[in-house]
């Protein structure tokens, strides 16, 4: 009975001394910091892709309205007429043109 019953207590952990707890609890916290770290890079990373996606969308749309001549408040770019351009050199403003967008 004697053999049985240390069988039985060999399954048992042992006491651990303070040093031993300390450890234990100390790698118990660097293993949740380590986790938590991980989730933190996880979600940093969708954000990234994700503002990545946005800043395409905002690109294309930007090259499409450029393409199809329109200003960026949206409203149909205005191109100078030839009185326009005319009464702009009259008044000795020709150093600049104006860009078409």
């Amino acid at each position: 009975m004697a053999k049985e019953e240390k069988k039985e207590h060999e399954n048992e952990p042992e006491e651990l001394s303070e040093k031993e707890k300390k450890e234990l609890e100390d790698k118990q916290a660097k293993e949740k910091l380590n986790e938590e770290t991980n989730a933190a890079a996880e979600r940093q990373e969708k954000a990234n892709d994700d503002a990545k996606k946005i800043h395409a969308e905002k690109e294309r749309t930007k090259a499409e309205d450029a393409a199809e001549g329109t200003a960026e408040a949206g409203q149909p770019a205005k191109e100078e007429t030839p009185t326009e351009y005319k009464d702009r050199v009259m008044k000795g403003d020709v150093e600049e043109t104006p860009e078409a967008p």
